[in-house]
């Protein structure tokens, strides 16, 4: 981690934990729902304290889509992306905030290599930890597109590059550059510093008891309904489908809760999730 700016290198590994955990971050924004009120929200745990567009409506749409996500794989740090996030990130903090959209980072881009595929910038002003910058990511709240959060999610992107400082205004600024791949001028900076899952033991132990407990909570579904199960449907490339019903109590409301779970024939595994309530 030699020259890679700590909180950069956390706001990534928050990144890939909602890349590949789609459904443990699904439940971490479902824990926010309860914090509004009204269009604001107000989050002690992540001294998160918002006025929002939406309010708590996108954060459920959210919450919709991360259970319908199917795992995607790490992002890797890339020098020469730091490099352009963070060239950026100084530029823009010299101008208004009208013109930091303006600005053209095809030049940076130049400066560092080239890349082959899609590569594409995100911005995000007043997260000011990991976990709240990659909430607004994803939720997008007051963006009719949701650009960004598909952006994250895209699984063309292998390569990442982030760069963040406090701002006079909105408090943080931080800069994504994200790639599909990159070729350096200087071929050292080709070299993708991957990203640990764990930062110390207590994390470890954290994941283990988590990881116990989703494989305990699926099991007793697949015990509680097994007559439910419809193995006769086929797709083009898929194995295996699974169904599962439930009624679950969701925020005091009875919710049928239907999760269709597909084995692909390349190994990989997508489940969605449809909510009704009833």
């Amino acid at each position: 981690m030699e020259n890679i700016d700590k909180f950069a290198y956390e706001i990534v590994k928050e990144i890939n934990l909602a890349r590949t955990k789609p459904k443990k971050y699904a439940k971490f924004l479902e824990e926010m729902l309860k914090y509004f009120d009204g269009n604001d929200l107000v989050y002690p745990e992540e001294n998160i304290n918002i006025n929002t567009n939406e309010g708590a409506e996108a954060y459920e749409e959210a919450i919709e889509y991360l259970y319908n996500s199917y795992p995607k794989p790490k992002l890797n740090l890339h020098l020469s992306l730091i490099k352009i996030a963070n060239d950026f990130l100084n530029h823009s903090m010299k101008i208004n905030y009208e013109n930091i959209f303006k600005l053209n980072i095809n030049d940076l881009i130049e400066k560092y290599g080239n890349f082959n595929g899609n590569f594409s910038k995100l911005m995000d002003f007043g997260g000011l930890t990991a976990k709240s910058i990659v909430t607004n990511l994803i939720v997008c709240d007051g963006e009719e597109s949701r650009d960004y959060r598909n952006l994250i999610f895209d699984d063309d992107f292998r390569y990442i590059g982030v760069a963040s400082k406090p701002h006079p205004d909105y408090k943080q600024f931080t800069v994504f550059m994200i790639s599909e791949n990159f070729k350096s001028l200087d071929p050292k900076n080709d070299i993708p510093i991957q990203i640990s899952d764990k930062v110390n033991e207590e994390d470890e132990e954290d994941e283990e008891e988590e990881n116990e407990e989703e494989e305990n909570e699926e099991e007793g579904e697949e015990i509680e309904n097994k007559n439910n199960y419809n193995d006769d449907i086929r797709e083009d490339g898929v194995k295996r489908i699974k169904k599962i019903e439930q009624i679950k109590n969701i925020n005091g409301k009875f919710t049928k809760v239907t999760k269709v779970i597909k084995t692909l024939d390349d190994g990989f595994v997508e489940t969605e999730v449809f909510k009704e309530q009833i």
